[in-house]
């Protein structure tokens, strides 16, 4: 892997090379979603983006810097407040990690905004008209 890569997914995923390769061993090396090898390029790694941007407050306890999520009732210390930020968005990144996908799987997610309801609401209309051609 390259460099750029390895710091690609560190930045936007909080994940090392490792942790991608051993999400891709877990999964047997396929989409998560529709079960493909992938082609040519890596798996993208499928993230919810309302877990990355979680809100958190920080604040100071004694010469500890404390910041804390509420929604998934996790804490970080820091030994300053930048620090404890970066904590706590580095884990809430790791956290926001659902799997690997092929591109076609991920973009098609993104398309459907993340919303199960949306992605079952096509599925049965594709149904549905499936049944209508028998």
């Amino acid at each position: 892997m390259s460099y750029s890569r390895a710091k690609n997914l560190l930045e936007k995923y909080a994940l090392t090379p490792q942790e991608y390769a051993q999400i891709a061993l877990d999964q047997g090396g396929v989409c998560k979603c529709c079960g493909k090898a992938p082609t040519g390029r890596d798996l993208h790694v499928d993230h919810d983006h309302k877990v990355a941007r979680t809100k958190f407050s920080v604040v100071q306890l004694g010469t500890d810097w404390v910041a804390t999520c509420q929604r998934f009732n996790h804490v970080c210390y820091g030994t300053s407040r930048e620090n404890a930020e970066r904590l706590m968005k580095f884990w809430l990144l790791r956290k926001s990690v659902r799997g690997l996908l092929c591109w076609a799987c991920n973009s098609g997610i993104r398309k459907f905004l993340d919303k199960p309801e949306l992605l079952r609401s096509a599925a049965n209309y594709l149904v549905e008209f499936g049944k209508s051609l028998v």
